[in-house]
């Protein structure tokens, strides 16, 4: 498949190094390490939001609604609103550990961190008023080999993506099938998986093999697109209508079609 570029930061005018991609209506949605801040990209136009002056971003989310969740390397937490690009700080309890948390994932309205501290899944609902967000443990045992795992993705069931390739799916905290599509496959390191209510197939990306993986929800193989160009990719983001990938490199933010 052919890339198109979306998005050149080096010729933006800012020297950026964005590490996540998340996307909301038209506009892209970025940070780097080492900054707090937020970068939007909309119409054509690239946007700086600055979320903290004194803190450094390192992961963040989409939730229901048109909102963002932002996490911190000071272990705070910031929401930011699309609609009214208005911004505070967000309460949890217990707060996600940046250093101890190895992906964060959303789900309409709430999120789930996968801890490396309490070997589980933590899922967070979102406050009402001025309350904090609190957390508490989805799975119903913890994890056991936690270091195998490389990614999750949520539907509605929770998908745990192993560096060996073995998807284990879970519904309201248990074990409830696995994909065992990809144990062939020989995954590089750093892949990520990525699915959604809404949509139909699970994506795992293997940059390492410059490959996009894609299976139906009973694990079936679709298709993989293939390209020498998926070099240096650091995430990705499949559309609503799951037409287009996005995919963002060092520098530069690109889409393939579906």
């Amino acid at each position: 498949k052919d890339l198109t570029e979306v998005l050149d930061f080096s010729t933006s005018g800012y020297k950026i190094k964005p590490a996540q991609i998340e996307k909301i209506e038209n506009a892209l949605y970025f940070f780097e390490l080492g900054s707090g801040i937020l970068y939007k990209f909309n119409e054509g136009e690239l946007t700086l939001i600055y979320i903290s002056e004194d803190d450094q971003l390192r992961k963040f989310l989409t939730l229901e609604g048109g909102k963002l969740v932002l996490f911190s390397q000071n272990n705070q937490a910031y929401i930011y609103n699309h609609q009214s690009e208005e911004h505070s700080t967000y309460s949890l309890e217990p707060n996600v550990i940046v250093s101890e948390t190895q992906e964060v994932k959303s789900f309409f309205e709430l999120f789930f961190a996968l801890s490396r501290k309490e070997n589980n899944i933590i899922k967070y609902v979102e406050p009402l008023n001025d309350e904090a967000s609190k957390g508490t443990a989805w799975l119903s045992t913890p994890i056991v080999d936690f270091e195998n795992i490389q990614d999750f993705a949520i539907d509605g069931s929770i998908y745990l993506l192993n560096k060996d390739g073995l998807i284990v799916k879970y519904y309201k905290g248990e074990e409830s099938g696995r994909i065992e599509t990809l144990t062939d496959f020989s995954l590089g390191d750093k892949s990520s998986i990525f699915t959604g209510y809404d949509l139909k197939n699970i994506y795992i990306s293997d940059w390492q093999n410059k490959r996009l993986i894609v299976l139906n929800k009973k694990g079936e193989l679709v298709s993989q697109y293939k390209n020498d160009e998926f070099i240096n990719i650091k995430d990705f983001l499949i559309s609503e209508d799951e037409t287009e990938a996005y995919l963002l490199s060092e520098d530069k933010v690109y889409k393939i079609t579906l």
